[in-house]
């Protein structure tokens, strides 16, 4: 995140920068591909900051420049997700609305929209703007059955009230961060990935067989990438192999090195969740990746990967093994 405010704070003070210039949010989160956005890159341009601030276009906005800063977060975990009005200039967008209102408490949406670019299927957010009289516009959404994804059941009580104040009620399925994370938790259990445990040789204690495993990820996985399919390519990285090696006491963690390539890949997805902090490393999220791993003749058992997001994409982050999986 530190990386876009920076890119941010660039492009709106030098005035020779084109408005047509793009800044990249990373590739667009599973919410949105879930209900009909194409896989990649998430995108928006110096135009959409500028009509933001109010800087130029027909209408005068005033969004916070805070929110414009932490809109890749702000987008990975909206309060709700709209289908675009049939009657608005962009009735192929979604609307989503971000946990962020202007200074008269008025909630702050982005539209995004799909947009194929040089044969690549990418996402483009052209307006950020407060939203006035939010309740109407809710109420001619569920009208429309175009309430898609709302984050909680007790969030935006607005939009409760539309429901009551016209009469209205939504007749589609609409999904909640709950219903994402549940479709993958139900989905049938895949065999183990099966090591024998013996891959990385003998050793003398704990010191050199970690010492092995660190060798063995520099040399088959460090600066490679693996592609999950939720979630999109994942860069085995440095910070990865010092994460891994500094909190590697358990012998099994220690073993499951060479599966880690395997576990990603074909893991489960279970969820993100934001980052209110603003990091050093630019992270603005984690994902949580599950899988079930089987050493020699031993109990098969659940580990968990933790991939950590920045606004340049996924990176590996750590393998976690619950305490309780291995008594």
């Amino acid at each position: 995140m530190e990386k876009f405010k920076n890119e941010v704070q660039n492009v709106l003070a030098d005035d020779k920068v084109s408005p047509r210039t793009e800044l990249s949010l990373g590739e667009t989160p599973q919410i949105y591909v879930n209900l009909g956005l194409p896989k990649g890159e998430l995108k928006t341009n110096k135009m959409t900051l500028l009509k933001a601030l109010g800087k130029t276009g027909k209408h005068p906005h005033n969004v916070p420049i805070k929110v414009l800063e932490e809109l890749p977060a702000l987008i990975m975990d909206p309060q709700a997700v709209f289908k675009s009005l049939s009657t608005s200039s962009n009735p192929s967008g979604y609307i989503s609305v971000l946990d962020a209102v202007d200074k008269a408490g008025k909630p702050i949406i982005a539209v995004i929209s799909p947009n194929k670019k040089d044969e690549n299927e990418i996402s483009f957010i052209p307006s950020v703007y407060e939203r006035n009289n939010f309740n109407n516009f809710v109420s001619n959404v569920i009208k429309e059955n175009g309430v898609l994804y709302i984050k909680e059941r007790t969030v935006l009580p607005s939009l409760h009230n539309a429901v009551l104040q016209r009469n209205t009620v939504p007749t589609n399925k609409i999904l909640t961060k709950e219903d994402i994370v549940k479709g993958y938790l139900e989905e049938s259990p895949k065999e183990p990935i099966e090591i024998t445990g013996t891959e990385l040789g003998d050793y003398t204690d704990i010191k050199d067989f970690r010492a092995k495993a660190i060798d063995w990820y520099k040399a088959n996985l460090q600066g490679k990438t693996v592609k999950h399919p939720q979630l999109g390519e994942i860069l085995f990285s440095r910070k990865g192999r010092d994460e891994y090696e500094a909190f590697s006491g358990n012998p099994d963690k220690l073993k499951m090195v060479v599966a880690l390539y395997s576990i990603i890949e074909t893991g489960r997805y279970l969820g993100s969740e934001p980052l209110h902090k603003i990091r050093k490393d630019g992270a603005i999220c984690f994902h949580l990746i599950e899988n079930m791993v089987k050493i020699g003749r031993g109990t098969a058992q659940k580990v968990k990967v933790i991939v950590w997001e920045d606004t340049n994409g996924k990176k590996f982050y750590d393998l976690k093994i619950p305490k309780k999986e291995l008594q």
